[in-house]
C-alpha cells in the first residue's frame, strides 16, 4: 500500500481545469474530477511501479512516470519509497504539445 501525496500544483491546475470545463458543461467537469479522484487514490492500492516511465526532453530519465486517466488527462508522477508524488495532472485536450513533443 503506498501513500499518494498531490502537489499543491497539480491541485492548483486541477482546480483551472476543472472550472474551465465547467464554464462548458458542469456535469462533465463533475465526472472528470470524479474519474481523477479515483484514479489517483487507486495508485496508493495498487502497483504504481507498473506505469511506464515518462521519457521527455526535459525530464530525467526513468524518474517520472505517466497514467493516462479517461483517455482526457495525463497524471505525472514519481516514488520515494513508499509514497507516490503527483506532481502534474494535464488536459490532453487542451494541453496538446505535450503529445507533439512525444510525451505519450
Amino acid at each position: 500500500m503506498y501513500e499518494v501525496k498531490v502537489s499543491n500544483t497539480a491541485c492548483s491546475h486541477l482546480r483551472f481545469l476543472m472550472r474551465s470545463i465547467a464554464l462548458k458543461d458542469k456535469e462533465t467537469a463533475r465526472n472528470c474530477a470524479q474519474q481523477i479522484c479515483l484514479n489517483l487514490r487507486a495508485l496508493g492500492q495498487g502497483n504504481p511501479n507498473e506505469f511506464y516511465y515518462l521519457n521527455a526532453q526535459g525530464i530525467q530519465e526513468n524518474k517520472y512516470h505517466q497514467m493516462l486517466i479517461a483517455d482526457r488527462f495525463l497524471a505525472i508522477f514519481y516514488l520515494d519509497g513508499q509514497t507516490v508524488y503527483v506532481d502534474y495532472v494535464l488536459d490532453l485536450q487542451t494541453e496538446y504539445e505535450w503529445l507533439n513533443n512525444g510525451v505519450y
